[in-house]
């Protein structure tokens, strides 16, 4: 039985999972941004597929390192340029299939 709305937590790039589950209670869904950053999970990581298997993708944080920190009060590091990298390794391994567009 579906219910009529759900709470989803923020993800960098969920899997297809995520969009299934919003997509069967849109338009009553929520982003959760006040609950805690838990640590090695998908909250800053995502995971893609290349030709050599799979590549683990991180955001790096400056802030939301230690416990009960709010999602919301996170604070991204940008220390280095990986976007840049994230975005290179997606071109690479995606530029390719049927509906990736520059």
């Amino acid at each position: 039985m579906i219910e009529k709305g759900a709470v989803f937590p923020m993800f960098y790039l969920p899997p297809v999972e995520y969009f299934i589950n919003i997509n069967r209670y849109k338009p009553d869904i929520v982003i959760e941004s006040e609950e805690h950053f838990p640590k090695q999970t998908y909250r800053n990581r995502a995971n893609v597929y290349t030709p050599d298997g799979v590549l683990a993708l991180t955001v790096p944080v400056s802030k939301g390192s230690k416990n009960h920190t709010k999602i919301k009060d996170v604070k991204i590091s940008y220390d280095f340029e990986w976007q840049r990298l994230h975005w290179l390794s997606l071109q690479a391994c995606y530029r390719r299939s049927a509906y990736f567009e520059l």
